[in-house]
C-alpha cells in the first residue's frame, strides 16, 4: 500500500550557479538549480534587491533545470538577486533561498575568472571558496550577511549604490526629524511663555481686586486734617440710603400748608377788615 502523500510540501530548489556575488557577462547569464522531487514546474525570478520588491525577470521555464537569458541585463556591474519557485502538487515553494550575481562585461568577468588567488580580495576569496564548498542549505540574505560578518568579511550582495541611498534615506529622515523636533520646541516654549504671562497677569489681577475689596471692607483715615475718612461701603451705602430719604421726607414736611383749618392768625388779617 502506498502512503506517498501526494500533498507533500516542496522543498526549494538548491541554487547552483551562479552565487555569491558571482561577476558574470550581464548579456550571457545562465541560471541553473537542482531538480525537486515532486517538482512539475519552475519559475525563474530576478530582482535589483534582495526583498524581490522590484522584479525585473519572471519566467516560467517548465521542467528546466537551467537556463541562459541573453541581451537582457545591463553590463555597468549591477547586483542582482535571483530565485527559482518550484510548484506541484505539494503547492509552491516560498523561494527562500536566494543568490546573487553582478552583471559585468564580458571582459570583466573573465578577469575575475581568471585572477589568481593570491591577488584576490578577502571578499572575493570569500566568494571563490563558496563556490567551491557548495552546501545543499542555502541562508536567507540577513542570516548570510550574519555569517559573513562573522568571517570578517562583509556581505557583497548589496550594491555600493544601494547602500549610499539607504545612508542618504536615513540622513534625510533624521534631518528632517530635527527639524520637527526644534519647531515643536519653539512653539511649546512659546505657549508655555504666553500661558505664563497670562497666568502672571491673572494673578496680578486678582491681588489688586483683593486688595480693592479689603479697601472696600474696612474702616480707615484717608486724610486726618481734612477729615476724609474711610468706611466700608455698605455702611456708606445705608448712610446715603438714609440722609435721601430723610431729605426726601424733609421735602414733602416743607410743601404741606402750615394750618389745615380753624381761624387764622390774628397778624395774617388785613387792616380795616373785622
Amino acid at each position: 500500500m502506498d502512503t506517498t502523500d501526494s500533498n507533500t510540501r516542496l522543498e526549494s530548489p538548491a541554487l547552483v550557479s551562479p552565487r555569491g556575488a558571482e561577476v558574470v557577462y550581464g548579456r550571457e547569464v545562465t541560471f541553473q538549480w537542482d531538480d525537486v522531487d515532486g517538482a512539475d514546474a519552475y519559475t525563474l525570478q530576478v530582482s535589483s534587491d534582495a526583498k524581490f520588491n522590484n522584479v525585473v525577470l519572471r519566467e516560467d521555464v517548465g521542467k528546466q533545470t537551467a537556463v541562459t537569458v541573453g541581451d537582457y541585463f545591463p553590463t555597468d556591474n549591477s547586483t542582482y538577486f535571483w530565485r527559482v519557485i518550484a510548484r506541484g502538487n505539494g503547492g509552491e515553494t516560498p523561494g527562500e533561498r536566494i543568490e546573487s550575481f553582478i552583471a559585468a562585461t564580458e571582459q570583466d568577468a573573465n578577469r575575475v575568472i581568471s585572477s589568481p588567488a593570491e591577488e584576490m580580495g578577502p571578499a572575493t576569496q570569500l566568494v571563490r571558496a563558496a563556490k567551491q564548498d557548495v552546501s545543499s542549505e542555502m541562508l536567507e540574505p540577513e542570516s548570510r550577511f550574519e555569517k559573513e560578518k562573522e568571517m570578517g568579511v562583509a556581505y557583497e550582495g548589496v550594491a555600493t549604490g544601494q547602500i549610499m541611498s539607504i545612508a542618504l534615506s536615513i540622513l534625510v529622515a533624521i534631518g528632517i526629524a530635527v527639524i520637527v523636533l526644534f519647531n515643536w520646541y519653539n512653539t511649546t516654549t512659546a505657549v508655555q511663555r504666553e500661558a505664563s504671562s497670562q497666568a502672571g497677569e491673572y494673578t496680578q489681577l486678582r491681588e489688586i481686586e483683593a486688595q480693592a475689596d479689603e479697601q472696600l471692607s474696612q474702616s480707615g483715615v484717608v486724610d486726618e486734617q481734612a477729615g476724609v475718612y474711610r468706611i466700608p461701603i455698605e455702611e456708606a451705602m445705608d448712610i446715603i440710603a438714609t440722609e435721601q430719604f430723610r431729605a426726601q421726607q424733609a421735602e414733602r414736611v416743607g410743601e404741606s400748608p402750615a394750618v389745615t383749618g380753624g381761624a387764622q392768625n390774628q397778624d395774617d388779617i388785613p387792616d380795616g377788615q373785622p
